[in-house]
């Protein structure tokens, strides 16, 4: 550091530099307040060092670079933050908003979206005066796109109709050939949700509903009346 930089003023305190006369160290007796009207470093890059001297302290530089305004880590020769970069993602005036925010700039899933995917319609009037499979919905197929983004996964559906016997609603997949979750009922409802089923869907398999009579009824006890959805929670991050 050339000596005429480091003068400021020998009232300014904390101040470490040379004197100009002799080009001696001097060592300005610290004061609270600095009694200057207006400093000024002139200079390519003109910067303010502070070497922190207590526990956890570190050693920054606030600087002028090329317009920009840095607080740049001499310890790890990085900039910690553009000032006027970061200043310019805030909206001007009023609360502190953020303008311009990006996707990476979210933490992971900050927002997240429940998506419902209808599986159908299945009608009431259905027998359940004996056991086994009734109707059989629509089809869908689990896309890899939508469980890259999936942070939970629900089977929900209503049963408007039940006179007798018991039921499970069934979210199959028919590629694997296996039941990933159902819900069991015995009685009607205007909302049944699964436990959280995303570990077992697999992308690119083909699931649907089946209406499986599990307990028969009475004779002529019918059900039905659902309008089953398979709901995907994505997030964004």
């Amino acid at each position: 550091m050339a000596y005429r930089e480091a003068i400021l003023n020998r009232r300014t305190g904390g101040i470490y530099g040379f004197n100009e006369d002799v080009r001696e160290p001097i060592t300005v007796e610290p004061i609270e307040i600095i009694r200057q009207a207006d400093i000024q470093i002139k200079k390519a890059i003109p910067a303010i060092r502070l070497i922190g001297t207590e526990t956890g302290a570190k050693d920054k530089i606030i600087r002028e670079n090329a317009g920009a305004v840095e607080i740049y880590d001499v310890g790890s020769g990085t900039v910690d933050m553009n000032i006027l970069a970061h200043q310019a993602r805030h909206i001007a005036g009023g609360a502190d908003a953020l303008s311009g925010l990006t996707k990476a700039q979210l933490a992971a899933d900050t927002i997240r979206l429940e998506i419902p995917i209808p599986l159908g319609y299945i009608p009431t009037g259905l027998a359940t005066d004996s056991t086994g499979i009734k109707f059989e919905s629509k089809q869908y197929v689990v896309s890899t796109d939508a469980l890259s983004c999936a942070k939970a996964a629900y089977f929900e559906s209503d049963l408007q109709q039940l006179t007798g016997g018991a039921i499970a609603l069934e979210l199959y997949d028919y590629t694997a050939a296996v039941v990933r979750t159902n819900l069991s009922l015995s009685a009607t409802t205007k909302r049944t949700r699964s436990d959280n089923i995303l570990a077992s869907l697999v992308a690119g398999n083909t699931v649907g509903v089946r209406f499986n009579v599990t307990t028969a009824g009475v004779a002529g006890s019918v059900g039905g009346g659902c309008s089953p959805v398979l709901i995907l929670v994505l997030g964004v991050s």
